[in-house]
């Protein structure tokens, strides 16, 4: 019993002793990335301001196909707490538990002790900006449509677009908010569906082939003019327009139609 006694005694008087010759943060520590072993109260404070600053200024950015959205951390509602940060950093070697407290201040003879700073995220600013990105980062769906080229025509299938989901988009911001450096969020989406589909592509097709498969005379009261297939191809378009009523379809439902542009026949006809 005697032995254990001397030997708390003994500890206790270490500790004391440490506590003494170690006023400010103990030695090897870091608040995060920073160094601040050894620094009094005033100067450990000025430090974590800068690395407040440092944080709030660090960017995220939202990515979609080629687009991107870029904000600070401060405008996702980052938050460093100065104040609890220093709390924090001074109150290691500084325990009420005084065995905890020795340990750190024997650990600070040869190992590094990191602290992590006390921040965190106010959700209604990261929301809020992961609602506009959203809006903004769109992938506008490719429409079917045929592309002339003289006597000949290929077909252009609709491709789906993609808008962002805003959940995944919240919840990879926020842990990339909260990690040092600027950073560049994987960005989950969800398809937006074309207005035209394979078949209105399939069935403008067949009639664009039929219309270049021959030569087409136009007569009028002062001679003719034979269109050859080139010519047709140089005259043709395709339009997207609403569908019909009654066949079918949704509001805002479209189809595609096989046109002559005006502007290129008159360009394409001989002057009288």
């Amino acid at each position: 019993m005697g032995a254990l006694v001397a030997l708390a005694l003994t500890a206790a008087a270490l500790l004391v002793g440490l506590r003494l010759a170690r006023p400010g943060v103990l030695p090897r520590v870091h608040l995060g990335d920073v160094a601040v072993g050894g620094l009094d109260e005033t100067r450990l404070r000025a430090t974590v301001e800068r690395l407040a600053q440092r944080r709030a200024a660090e960017t995220v950015s939202a990515t979609l196909a080629d687009q991107a959205a870029t904000a600070t951390n401060a405008e996702l509602g980052y938050i460093l707490d100065v104040d609890a940060t220093v709390r924090r950093a001074l109150s290691r070697g500084r325990q009420s538990n005084p065995l905890v407290a020795l340990a750190d201040h024997l650990r600070a003879f040869a190992a590094t002790t990191v602290v992590e700073p006390v921040e965190r995220v106010d959700d209604a600013g990261l929301e809020a900006w992961a609602a506009r990105v959203a809006e903004s980062l769109v992938v506008a769906p490719a429409e079917g449509t045929l592309v002339f080229d003289g006597a000949s025509v290929e077909r252009v299938d609709p491709r789906p677009g993609a808008r962002l989901r805003v959940e995944p988009l919240v919840a990879e911001a926020r842990s990339a908010v909260l990690r040092p450096g600027d950073d560049v969020v994987e960005t989950a989406s969800d398809p937006v569906a074309p207005a035209t589909a394979a078949a209105d592509v399939d069935a403008v097709l067949a009639q664009a082939r039929q219309a270049l498969s021959a030569p087409v005379r136009l007569s009028r009261n002062d001679g003719s003019f034979q269109f050859e297939p080139a010519h047709i191809g140089r005259v043709l378009e395709v339009r997207q327009e609403p569908a019909e009523a009654g066949d079918g379809s949704g509001d805002g439902a479209v189809e595609l139609r096989l046109s002559v542009d005006p502007r290129r026949l008159a360009e394409v006809i001989p002057p009288a």
